[in-house]
């Protein structure tokens, strides 16, 4: 919603644009003109976390033609802003509309960049909307290329990549790969338990994995299994500092209502 300190932002950055432009920003060749591309992104992203996403689609449309003025069709600047017109569609509920533009900024990053952990979260993002479609083939080839892309510059317990490696994990079970799932979480788990420095948030992201642990463990009929992964997930999520850490709590709740129904422990 317009709250009064983004109403204001949005008011402060509309007066330097309108600054910008009278000082000449929009003449080819002026200097001023990154600044104004940079000022307009930052309206565009207002607009969106408003709400207003399509006002903030046709802004971050525009700030891609005004980097194309300063540096070319698909400059690395550009594919940033495909994937924040893409997250725009993406929070909206619309994850078909956003693949093109995860897909867009992938094909930038890997002909500019190559295997850089920016090119590794735009195959995240793509199989994160790819995940919530259903697709799980096409979203499992996108975690198998973020992996690649963070193994570049990533140790094993870096959080980008035990996050990628966990949201895999995931998309195995969905495609029935129960085994190689089972064996890509305890490898995890290995990991984020044994790392004596970890880049990681070590209560939350080691119950997301018992928690999805768990539910590969429900999905195979293995209830006592599961309810001790679940257990644990919701007992480490509790006082994990990290924002998402309820959602892990109620998903481990859900999975173990759903093994004790299974098991007829009607009063559990």
């Amino acid at each position: 919603d317009r709250s009064p300190t983004r109403a204001t932002a949005l008011e402060l950055l509309n007066g330097a644009r309108a600054l910008l432009e009278r000082s000449g920003a929009t003449t080819p060749g002026s200097p001023l003109m990154g600044r104004l591309v940079d000022v307009m992104s930052l309206i565009a992203w207002e607009h969106s976390m408003a709400g207003d996403r399509e006002t903030a689609q046709a802004g971050y449309r525009e700030v891609i033609e005004r980097y194309r003025v300063l540096y070319g069709d698909d400059s690395p600047a550009e594919a940033g802003v495909w994937i924040s017109l893409a997250d725009s569609f993406a929070n909206a509920g619309k994850y078909e509309e956003s693949l093109s533009g995860y897909r867009r900024a992938i094909a930038i990053r890997e002909a500019r960049v190559g295997d850089t952990p920016a090119t590794g979260l735009s195959h995240e993002m793509l199989a994160g909307s790819l995940h919530m479609l259903g697709r799980w083939s096409e979203a499992l080839e996108s975690h198998d290329r973020a992996i690649r892309a963070y193994r570049a510059s990533m140790k094993p317990a870096d959080r980008e990549l035990l996050r990628t490696v966990r949201n895999r994990a995931e998309t195995l079970v969905q495609l029935g790969r129960f085994d190689e799932a089972a064996r890509v979480l305890n490898e995890q788990l290995a990991v984020i338990e044994h790392d004596e420095n970890p880049k990681f948030d070590p209560k939350f992201d080691t119950a997301y994995t018992y928690y999805v642990r768990g539910e590969l463990a429900r999905r195979r009929g293995h209830c006592p299994d599961a309810l001790r992964d679940f257990a644990r997930a919701a007992d480490l999520a509790e006082s994990a500092p990290n924002r998402g850490r309820l959602t892990v709590v109620v998903w481990a709740l859900v999975g173990e209502g759903g093994c004790l129904l299974d098991a007829r422990r009607y009063d559990d």
